[in-house]
């Protein structure tokens, strides 16, 4: 229980500034996305919406009535699976097309957009027993 609590606090902390970043900065997210290696962390943010889902959905009245946590993790299913997918596709595309990328920049960190689609299904199908209306979307996601 304390490290959901600690995961939410940490969760809270660096969303307000990654999200500020996108309006704030947007020269130095153009930056960040043409480079060879940081550009691979762009889909941890989206990563921790569909982690903060399962949490929710794993333990529905901890912060919130089970309604709510089920609303919500529905949310930030769909929020992170939209930012996994429009990250993964602008990245992956990116690197495969960028003609100054070397060996020297191969890295783990290539690995995360598109392992990170793994994630969507194991939260989709989870909500969609919840929600069987929603169906279709979170197991064909």
């Amino acid at each position: 229980m304390a490290c959901i609590i600690f995961s939410v606090v940490v969760f809270l902390l660096f969303i307000l500034p990654w999200t500020a970043k996108f309006f704030l900065y947007p020269a130095s997210i153009r930056k960040d996305l043409n480079h060879p290696i940081a550009a691979n962390f762009f889909p941890t943010m989206p990563i921790s919406l569909i982690l903060f889902s399962l949490n929710l959905m794993k333990f529905p009245t901890m912060f919130f009535s089970k309604e709510v946590s089920l609303q919500l993790a529905w949310t930030f299913w769909l929020v992170g699976s939209i930012g996994i997918y429009i990250f993964g596709f602008v990245i992956l595309t990116h690197i495969f097309r960028h003609k100054e990328i070397k060996i020297p920049h191969a890295n783990f960190g290539w690995y995360i957009p598109p392992v990170s689609k793994l994630l969507i299904p194991i939260a989709g199908y989870e909500l969609a027993g919840y929600f069987p209306a929603r169906a279709e979307l979170a197991i064909t996601s």
